[in-house]
């Protein structure tokens, strides 16, 4: 269907909507995150508990801790998890 011209100009972005949850910082209401944080904020929102606010490596919305692509930014979140790994290779 192509893209109207209208639309061009306009910076879209994914809004997420979390229903009763816990209070997501104000600080982390607009900043970035990926779709590795939304396991662990999902589970958040399920009711799971477990003893820190990380899963696999995501980091849970609801925390107060910035998450990997904010303490390394895009370019360099990129570069790290394209990286060769020893270990996930045994899995092949």
């Amino acid at each position: 269907m192509g893209t109207p011209d209208f639309m061009n100009s306009i910076d879209r972005t994914i809004y997420n909507a979390f229903h009763n949850t816990p209070q997501i910082p104000q600080h982390k209401r607009n900043s970035p995150i990926s779709a590795l944080d939304m396991a662990p904020t999902l589970l958040e929102c399920a009711g799971a508990k477990w003893d820190s606010d990380q899963f696999g490596l995501g980091i849970s919305l609801f925390s107060e801790r910035p998450s990997l692509l904010e303490q390394y930014g895009a370019e360099e979140f990129n570069r790290l998890l394209n990286e060769n790994s020893a270990f996930y290779a045994t899995f092949y």
